[in-house]
């Protein structure tokens, strides 16, 4: 089975396939580190500064998440998995 998964990962058969053997046997993760270090200690820092430090982890982790979502919608459209809603003509619709 690892065989065949890094098969269709390497050789351009399946995204989803390879997203799971990269996951799943290769020690893949989709986080990333962000680390910040700062040169002097917080109380000495102006409020600017640190805002500035605030702003540009959120604009890390909101990248960071868009990612995944891009990465997750390919996934399912790869799959197939995408549904779309029912045309709505004014009728109820019953299962």
């Amino acid at each position: 089975m690892g065989q065949s998964l890094f098969r269709m990962a390497t050789e351009g058969g399946s995204v989803a396939a390879a997203i799971f053997w990269m996951k799943a046997r290769a020690g893949w993760r989709e986080k990333q580190v962000v680390e910040v270090t700062a040169r002097q200690s917080i109380e000495e820092m102006s409020d600017a500064e640190l805002l500035a430090i605030i702003q540009h982890t959120r604009d890390a982790i909101a990248e960071q998440e868009e990612a995944a979502a891009e990465e997750q919608a390919e996934a399912a459209r790869q799959r197939g998995a995408i549904e779309h809603e029912p045309e709505r003509s004014g009728q109820t619709l019953r299962c």
